[in-house]
């Protein structure tokens, strides 16, 4: 059986280790020592971004929301 292929990008959650700032709301301050999600995009040259704890929830949520549509839509269910 062939290897089960990982369709999501890299993600982590760790501390940070200096103050920075979210990507997706430049306002939202991450102070050094809090957590934040890091996505890191397929590719030779794949660069990470960094978001807070309120927008790297929401954008995981939403993601969780997308995946369970299409999954559903692969296993219609039979009436």
């Amino acid at each position: 059986m062939a290897k089960i292929r990982n369709v999501l990008f890299k993600l982590e959650v760790r501390t940070s280790l200096r103050a920075n700032k979210c990507k997706r709301n430049s306002s939202h301050k991450i102070p050094k020592g809090d957590l934040w999600l890091i996505i890191t995009p397929p590719g030779p040259a794949a660069r990470s971004y960094g978001y807070c704890v309120g927008c790297g929830t929401a954008m995981l949520e939403a993601a969780q929301a997308n995946l369970a549509a299409r999954l559903a839509a692969l296993r219609p269910e039979v009436s």
